[in-house]
């Protein structure tokens, strides 16, 4: 089963990055703010994959394991050149506890990237991940 969840603009803003000072800063760019999430399940509270639509669309190709952990394990699939993470594949499929440690390794894991447009993704994703898991996990 699948299910869409649209992301209100407004509870978004508030976990898009940036990096600077007053003076000089740099944001996350609005093309690279979900508009809405897919979900996966394979059973009630187990989410096996979780998707990330964005406006103007887009596909990726670039699949890396998020860490080494496997509570669980999680495959992110980014896009080539924007690095935008379009989708978490999750095994085994996680309940509400397994999406919340989910959105605190994507945190984790964005203090490690050099990429700036990378590490955006994972710190726009790892709140949306974090903010919307209930929903997330019992919107079916």
């Amino acid at each position: 089963m699948s299910v869409a969840i649209y992301l209100d603009p407004e509870k978004t803003s508030v976990f898009e990055p940036k990096e600077g000072d007053e003076r000089k800063s740099e944001t996350i760019s609005p093309f690279a703010v979900p508009d809405r999430i897919s979900v996966d399940y394979l059973a009630r509270d187990a989410v096996s994959r979780v998707a990330f639509d964005y406006p103007g669309g887009e596909t990726g190709d670039v699949r890396e394991v998020l860490d080494d952990r496997d509570d669980p394990s999680v495959v992110v699939l980014t896009a080539r050149y924007t690095n935008k993470i379009l989708e978490l594949r999750i095994t085994p499929p996680a309940d509400l506890d397994g999406i919340r440690r989910v959105a605190e390794r994507l945190r984790l894991r964005a203090s490690s990237v050099s990429s700036q447009s990378k590490r955006f993704s994972y710190l726009m994703i790892a709140g949306v991940m974090g903010e919307w898991a209930s929903q997330i996990v019992s919107d079916i």
